[in-house]
């Protein structure tokens, strides 16, 4: 069986349902028996978590909402002998496809206390894709169907929870969940679309395509190379003069990046 992934990981690094900080004045709240307290730590800027395969473990691995599904390095799912069938096609958000990988399956995922349901991922070399040393795999929103989820960076934890967001609340954003994370915002009160990835170190990215578009203060000026699945891109860095708006929150003159690579979105990281 042959399918398709998406993977956005900055790898310099940069590598899809809520995502907030507990916004308690927003939310529903569900029986605490479906509440799941996710400790995690920060490394190069993404999000560790101790995750469980097959009962062993726990191993390292990054949570990034710029991932669909799940990914196990190829040595860890060998050492495992994780059932292997078929193979799928990796593709970064600009939808250019990059290698095929092996399938795999698992019996069992538990990250931290969260009994994950899900059971299949793709193996790949970990050490290519990502430069953090003793990371095992990325975890993506996948993992968490079916419930909310609350990144909450001041207590370095993940929330799960079946609460839900009240939709009339206007700091709350809908989200396009296919392929990956993807919401809307104002660009000088123009209507662009945006990813929320959390795999990206970068603050507010955009692509270079979009340039001659923006206002900025001076010529955008190199930063440093980085590796998606289709590839190496360019990132360059710049002052924006304008605004930004996200929801209720708003950005007058921020700092951006842009990046090459062919890419139709803005991304948050």
């Amino acid at each position: 069986m042959k399918k398709s992934i998406c993977i956005f990981l900055f790898s310099s690094l940069s590598a899809t349902y809520m995502l907030a900080q507990e916004p308690k004045q927003t939310c529903s709240k569900s029986d605490v028996s479906e509440r799941f307290e996710i400790p995690f730590k920060l490394s190069f800027g993404k999000i560790i978590v101790q995750t469980t395969l097959n009962q062993q473990g726990p191993y390292n691995f990054i949570f990034d909402t710029g991932t669909q599904g799940f990914v196990v390095d190829d040595s860890l799912a060998k050492s495992l002998r994780l059932k292997s069938e078929g193979f799928t096609l990796v593709r970064s958000p600009n939808d250019t496809v990059g290698e095929q990988v092996r399938n795999i399956e698992l019996s069992e995922m538990s990250i931290g206390k969260f009994p994950c349901q899900q059971k299949e991922g793709i193996a790949v070399n970990m050490k290519q894709l990502c430069p953090i040393p003793d990371v095992f795999g990325i975890i993506g929103l996948d993992a968490f169907k079916g419930y909310t989820l609350a990144i909450n960076y001041p207590q370095s934890k993940l929330v799960v929870s079946r609460d839900y967001l009240q939709e009339s609340d206007s700091s709350v954003l809908k989200l396009n969940l296919a392929p990956i994370f993807e919401t809307t915002f104002l660009l000088n009160n123009q209507q662009k679309n945006a990813h929320f990835d959390s795999g990206s170190p970068e603050y507010i990215s955009f692509p270079m395509a979009w340039k001659d578009q923006l206002t900025l203060k001076a010529e955008p000026v190199f930063l440093t190379k980085a590796f998606v699945a289709s590839g190496e891109i360019e990132i360059y860095k710049a002052q924006l003069i304008g605004t930004i708006q996200v929801g209720t929150l708003k950005f007058t003159d921020p700092e951006i990046t842009l990046v090459t690579g062919g890419f139709t979105a803005a991304n948050f990281g």
